[in-house]
């Protein structure tokens, strides 16, 4: 197995997410500057009816739903001024761990030890998403997170996330 990135040229959109059982890899290349490392989620093959979608229809909805959670920070994240809350003070945007939502076409995708990763900037995150699976009243992503990661990241569903901690 290598443990260089894919180049970028040898991806497609099946290239976008990959099966979420299988782990981060290890010995992940760390994103400098103000560029953050993002692990996206597959939406699932199923409707919560059973009907089993085309390979069409989950390619287009991988590539337009873009829902990942924050695997590593670069060291000059949301350190500029326009970073500064009303008090002075940098705080970052969001963590390692938490999910968040990003614009279509951003980020650079990379493939790493076989795990499909999004390299963005730290002013390319639009949403911290406290529950990954709901993205307002009544609409929900279908997107295949293990309840593992649920339960162990930064949502609600984790017993330790402070769910008072929502403002930027």
């Amino acid at each position: 197995m290598s443990n260089s990135y894919q180049a970028l040229g040898s991806m497609n959109h099946n290239d976008l997410t990959t099966d979420p059982s299988i782990p981060d890899p290890i010995n992940l290349p760390i994103p400098l500057g103000w560029n953050i490392l993002i692990r996206p989620y597959p939406v699932k093959e199923k409707t919560t009816g059973g009907i089993i979608l085309s390979s069409g229809d989950i390619d287009f909805m991988n590539h337009t739903t873009n829902v990942g959670r924050v695997v590593l920070v670069g060291q000059s994240c949301w350190n500029r001024s326009q970073h500064k809350d009303s008090e002075g003070n940098f705080k970052p945007w969001v963590e390692v761990g938490e999910f968040i939502s990003y614009p279509r076409h951003k980020g650079a995708m990379r493939k790493f030890q076989g795990v499909s990763f999004v390299v963005l900037s730290d002013d390319d995150i639009m949403e911290k998403l406290p529950d990954p699976m709901v993205f307002g009243e009544g609409d929900t992503y279908a997107l295949n997170i293990p309840d593992e990661d649920l339960e162990k990241y930064k949502t609600i569903y984790n017993p330790n996330y402070n769910k008072g901690d929502t403002d930027v």
